[in-house]
């Protein structure tokens, strides 16, 4: 059995032709930078750098919710 996720790039994937030929895909998490040249191959430092903004941007927030 295959295993996948799905990506909504856009309304309607409006935005999936810019995506596919440009090589890459964008989300929101509430974090204002680019994210392209900081994920480690190991997700603990990147949590480590990133769980603290994350949890600026959405108070009320668990370090559970945030990963």
């Amino acid at each position: 059995m295959k295993s996948y996720f799905r990506l909504m790039l856009g309304r309607k994937n409006v935005h999936a032709d810019t995506c596919f030929t440009g090589g890459f895909m964008g989300s929101d998490f509430g974090i204002a930078e680019d994210l392209s040249d900081n994920l480690p191959d190991s997700w603990r430092p990147f949590n480590k750098q990133l769980i603290p903004k994350f949890l600026e941007a959405h108070h009320g927030k668990s370090k559970v919710a945030a990963g």
